[in-house]
């Protein structure tokens, strides 16, 4: 089964997300978390080239890989959270940390044993 690899990418005063790489050129999907404030704006964007060659682009850190038929339930559960009023985060970086390792969790996102996932207290 084809796996892609999953980022957590930060973009300049702009959006958070989690990107799933599709394609050579960096195509992919985007789960990106937008606003200030406990109440963040999410969305799902497609990416037609790599999220890595934006000029808001500002970081990553690699957190796995992902099966592609793992995607949309990945963005589900990820909308599900940030619709769920007991989770409260004081900015989009919580959000997007406590998503990622939600994934993690339930094991939609898989880190090799040399690499750790954002949210995960546990070391390899």
């Amino acid at each position: 089964m084809t796996e892609f690899k999953v980022y957590q990418l930060n973009f300049f005063r702009e959006k958070l997300g989690i990107f799933v790489e599709h394609t050579i050129d960096g195509g992919g999907s985007l789960f990106s978390f937008r606003g200030t404030g406990p109440e963040p704006r999410c969305e799902i964007e497609k990416v037609e080239t790599s999220p890595f060659r934006d000029p808001k682009f500002s970081g990553s850190k690699l957190l796995g890989t992902m099966r592609l038929n793992d995607e949309e339930r990945a963005w589900q559960l990820c909308r599900a959270y940030v619709e769920d009023e007991s989770h409260e985060h004081e900015d989009i970086t919580g959000w997007c940390v406590e998503a990622a390792a939600l994934l993690a969790r339930e094991k939609l996102v898989v880190a090799r044993p040399w690499w750790t996932v954002a949210g995960d207290k546990k070391t390899a």
